[in-house]
């Protein structure tokens, strides 16, 4: 993304760009080559997502992320320790969305919202 309008030192207008991964090893991997250039990268776990964060450059936020099984209304957000096995987030991120009033598979949530949108809710 190139933004060509904007003065030299003059702050960013974009928001977040956001790349999802297909597992907490790409996750793992990014955060990694993240930290061995010296660049600050904040994991997040979402419950309905595991996220890494940081800043490019020009000081835009850019989010890598993994999709979680769980549905939890948003926002949430806490950090989480990517050194912990795949089971261990799983198990942790779980425990979580039990404690979240409205939490639920995200194939629980997929299907109501299926039904509402059919209803034409």
């Amino acid at each position: 993304v190139f933004e060509e309008s904007r003065e030299e030192g003059s702050p960013g207008n974009i928001n977040q760009i956001s790349f999802r991964l297909s597992s907490l090893d790409e996750l793992r991997e990014f955060h990694q080559r993240l930290c061995d250039g010296d660049i600050e990268a904040t994991p997040v776990s979402h419950g309905n997502a595991w996220s890494v964060y940081c800043s490019d450059p020009e000081g835009n936020l850019i989010e890598v992320y993994l999709d979680a099984p769980f549905y939890i209304p948003q926002p949430q957000g806490k950090p989480f320790d990517l050194s912990q096995s795949d089971q261990e987030i799983h198990r942790a991120t779980q425990e979580w969305a039990d404690s979240v009033e409205g939490s639920m598979t995200y194939e629980e949530w997929s299907a109501g919202l299926a039904r509402k949108m059919s209803a034409g809710e």
